[in-house]
């Protein structure tokens, strides 16, 4: 197993109060910018970025990823080997 590199970006603050299919759109963007950033850092090829019936995330170029996006955030991650990721905020 290679070394892997999570990523988390902000969303900038003007982009967090977009609603409906326009802030799906730009967190879903957003996500696979931070996706091609962890790819970089691993040395890892990702090709086209595809789900199956389900939405789950299928192989690229046989190397695993994983995306989540939450207003405030995004994430991603790209491994040689199955992974996921996820954000949630801590209980206050």
């Amino acid at each position: 197993m290679q070394a892997i590199f999570p990523v988390l970006l902000p969303v900038a603050a003007d982009k967090r109060n977009l609603t409906g299919r326009e802030k799906v759109a730009h967190l879903s963007a957003f996500a696979r910018e931070a996706l091609a950033l962890s790819a970089r850092e691993a040395g890892i090829a990702l090709g086209a970025l595809e789900k199956n019936d389900a939405g789950a995330p299928q192989p690229s170029n046989g190397y695993f990823w994983s995306l989540a996006h939450k207003s405030a955030y995004v994430a991603a991650v790209a491994a040689d080997v199955a992974i996921g990721i996820d954000i949630e905020r801590p209980a206050r």
